[in-house]
């Protein structure tokens, strides 16, 4: 490749996530970030790319395209990666941008094109033991022992002590799959495992036939992973067991993984825990009490049920992640330090538990984290660092509708994540039908998030039936006029 200057490109610093001289255990996995402004005349096109240069690559891509093209002004994010890793020591890798004909781009400030990340791995004698460094697999995901990442607070809510849900809560787990994948289309079809336990069904009483028509629809759609939700208020443990191994089954024959989430806090669904019912008690939605946190109730129902499920299933290749549940929230909204962590020592003991009986990735299912810190902006940043820096939980998820003013939340939760260096995806989003034209939204949000480093978007809700408990406003289904624009629009991303 030829070292010679772009002749029309240059690029000015902006921000970066992770300054230099970052101490992480190793095999850690981190999101860097590195924010340029193209300063020169030529629009960045398809042709260029992030190539890199010297160092120690930390699994990183040796090439890779930039996520869109840039004009002059106008700013990109590089966002890599990377495995810390193993040997202990400061380690330094570089980066830079080269045009179509191989050329650098360089730096309007002089000293180069290059751009890089110093880190230092604390690897200790016992760490080393964890087995190698992560690499980069075939299809740009990473391959791990952990994702977690150790987190120093203060003040606030506390991180709980270790429970004894699992011995092996600061161990590294060996993770399934070993990569994470690069990129997933996803959907939410909520109660595929209990379509015909719920009321209001109307025509989807067939369970078989229901399962198998949006399983063959999502297959053509190059959909790659459903959420569902594994419980539901009349089902006794073997029998959610028995209809979530049914569900994942179709799903699986179809070429799609399971996100399942392991309760709803909102009562009305009905697909939670048996037993959880008695503590629905918060208008508007019958969500739980804060006291269901605080005071550890969810050790009645919800964690003898749980573990046994995520026992029947932990090491499936169905399942792709493992929700603690479904968007909980602090009410009364009104959160205390009490209320934080009683909620942070639940998210721990959930955690803990599906990680000692079970290889596949964990997430909190939240909406955001702020709706259970009730925190402005910069202690909601500090509870997100103190809820992602949980041993055992491995991926942050944030849900948002383009009518529900939660973005902000969303955001913010996913640059937390970045900072941290966990990986992370949108578990919910979508747009009413009656808020504007809808396929260019989907167009401009999963191109975003997919830019941004998110490894699966998921729409929310898909249904090929005319189904009354369906009927909101930001379905995606057949009982709104521009159903099909909208799946032209989400198959581009597949």
């Amino acid at each position: 490749m030829s070292q010679q200057a772009s002749p029309d490109s240059q690029w000015v610093f902006v921000e970066e996530t992770i300054p230099d001289n970052s101490q992480y255990a190793p095999n850690t996995i981190i999101h860097k970030r590195w924010r340029l402004r193209n300063t020169g005349p030529a629009t960045w096109n398809g042709s260029y790319r992030v190539v890199y240069v010297a160092g120690n690559r930390m699994g990183g891509a040796e090439s890779q395209p930039l996520p869109h093209e840039v004009a002059p002004n106008q700013e990109v994010d590089i966002i890599l990666l990377l495995v810390i890793p193993q040997e202990a020591g400061t380690h330094r890798g570089d980066w830079h941008i080269v045009d179509g004909q191989g050329h650098i781009v360089q730096s309007a400030s002089g000293g180069g094109g290059n751009f890089w990340l110093v880190v230092e791995s604390l690897a200790t004698s016992a760490g080393a033991s964890g087995g190698s460094a992560g690499e980069l697999g075939a299809d740009g995901g990473v391959a791990s022992t952990s994702t977690g990442v150790s987190v120093g607070v203060s003040g606030g809510a506390q991180v709980p002590a270790d429970s004894g849900a699992s011995a092996q809560a600061n161990t590294p787990r060996t993770l399934k799959p070993a990569v994470l994948p690069k990129w997933v289309l996803g959907m939410n079809m909520r109660d595929y495992a209990y379509t015909d336990m719920n009321n209001g069904i109307g025509m989807a009483t067939r369970l078989d036939e229901y399962q198998l028509k949006h399983a063959q629809k999502l297959q053509e759609l190059g959909v790659k992973a459903v959420r569902f939700y594994g419980n539901h208020m009349h089902a006794e443990t073997q029998l959610c067991i028995d209809r979530i191994g049914k569900a994942l089954n179709v799903l699986h024959a179809h070429g799609i993984q399971a996100v399942v989430s392991l309760g709803d806090a909102l009562g009305h669904s009905g697909l939670y825990v048996k037993g959880d019912d008695i503590y629905h008690t918060e208008p508007p939605h019958a969500y739980f009490h804060k006291s269901y946190f605080n005071e550890g109730k969810y050790h009645q129902f919800y964690m003898p049920h749980n573990e046994k499920v995520v026992k029947a299933f932990g090491d499936s290749d169905a399942v792709l992640v493992w929700e603690i549940g479904n968007e909980f929230v602090t009410k009364p909204v009104g959160a205390t330090d009490e209320d934080r962590a009683g909620f942070l020592r639940f998210a721990r003991e959930a955690s803990d538990m599906i990680a000692a009986n079970s290889t596949q990735r964990i997430s909190t299912g939240l909406l955001n984290s702020r709706q259970v810190g009730q925190l402005p902006r910069d202690g909601s940043i500090q509870f997100a660092k103190q809820l992602y820096g949980l041993p055992n939980v491995d991926l942050a998820t944030s849900h948002y509708y383009n009518q529900d003013g939660e973005y902000e939340w969303a955001a913010l939760d996913m640059d937390i994540a970045r900072e941290m260096g966990i990986g992370y995806y949108i578990g919910e989003m979508g747009t009413a039908h009656d808020f504007g034209p809808r396929p260019p939204f989907y167009q401009k949000e999963i191109q975003f998030w997919r830019d941004h480093g998110a490894f699966m978007v998921m729409p929310w809700g898909f249904s090929l039936e005319n189904q009354p408990f369906m009927d909101n406003r930001s379905i995606i289904g057949m009982i709104h006029g521009d159903f099909n624009d909208v799946l032209s629009t989400i198959r581009q991303f597949a």
